[in-house]
């Protein structure tokens, strides 16, 4: 999990009734997605988290709100770009769940992946194939056992 993401103190923020889990998806194209999942069980917090997210994301890089077609609160995402890495990037959505009067917040952090030598091979093809057909990920194995 990367370093950026993990020092969030999302525990800091939570209430009673509130949790939150971290998820990693590898694309095709070589870009690991990581995202913060947090769910709220009411939205009267939603300007602290986006201010607790815009003071932590602030002095690690550049901020853009952008402010949609929403009818409690605004902003609705924020876009975020890496001033030390210029590849790092990361979205942050509010979405309100209307039936429970909850909110969703997803932190969704994109970084390229290290390249690894193994899927340059025969074997490493033959692998990656052999992982695709069974459904697993192809970054499963990691280097040859």
């Amino acid at each position: 999990m990367p370093k950026e993401l993990r020092k969030f103190p999302v525990e800091q923020y939570l209430a009673s009734g509130d949790w939150f889990i971290y998820r990693l998806s590898t694309k095709r194209n070589g870009q690991r997605d990581w995202r913060l999942h947090i769910v709220l069980s009411t939205d009267s917090g939603a300007g602290m988290w986006k201010n607790a997210f815009l003071a932590y994301l602030a002095p690690r890089g550049q901020c853009i709100e952008h402010v949609g077609p929403q009818k409690r609160w605004e902003p609705r995402t924020i876009y975020f770009r890496s001033n030390s890495r210029p590849d790092v990037s990361a979205v942050l959505e509010f979405k309100y769940a209307e039936p429970s009067g909850g909110l969703y917040i997803t932190f969704a952090y994109y970084e390229p992946c290290p390249p690894n030598r193994l899927w340059g091979t025969k074997y490493g093809r033959f692998l990656a194939s052999v992982l695709r057909r069974i459904g697993l990920p192809i970054d499963a194995v990691t280097q040859v056992s």
